[in-house]
């Protein structure tokens, strides 16, 4: 209880998310009662951390390839294998989870079986991001 009167500052750099939530509450009370001066310039900042977010957000991939450069660098190419497992085990549960986790629960809550197997994979397969690739470049 008595983190919720903590600092607003200290809120912040603690990680205190209730004395954050408490504090973005008051403050949202006191901006009801502020002049369409003070909207207006706090609706600019909004905007402008928005931007710089969108420039951070956009410039995120030369970070990572950083990263990834430094990782191959210092343990060589074979830790991308211990990546590809990764991702064989990530898209294999998802593929799981469709197939199989997913329908049960369908089966369970709507006591009726929907399909499953090849004609789904065929509406999913029309409805992905490769198939739409894959499309345009043999339609041009």
């Amino acid at each position: 209880m008595l983190k919720m009167v903590d600092n607003p500052i200290n809120a912040l750099s603690q990680a205190n998310y209730i004395g954050v939530l408490v504090w973005a509450v008051v403050f949202g009370f006191a901006m009801r009662t502020a002049s369409e001066h003070t909207k207006e310039l706090l609706h600019t900042l909004a905007e402008v951390t928005s931007q710089i977010v969108r420039w951070i957000i956009n410039l995120a991939p030369f970070g990572i390839l950083g990263l990834v450069f430094n990782t191959i660098s210092e343990n060589g190419v074979g830790v991308l294998a211990d990546y590809g497992v990764l991702i064989l085990v990530l898209v294999g549960t998802m593929i799981f989870v469709a197939l199989v986790i997913n329908p049960i629960i369908a089966f369970v809550m709507m006591g009726k079986i929907l399909p499953i197997g090849f004609p789904l994979l065929e509406r999913l397969w029309d409805y992905s991001l490769l198939y739409s690739l894959v499309s345009s470049q043999y339609s041009s």
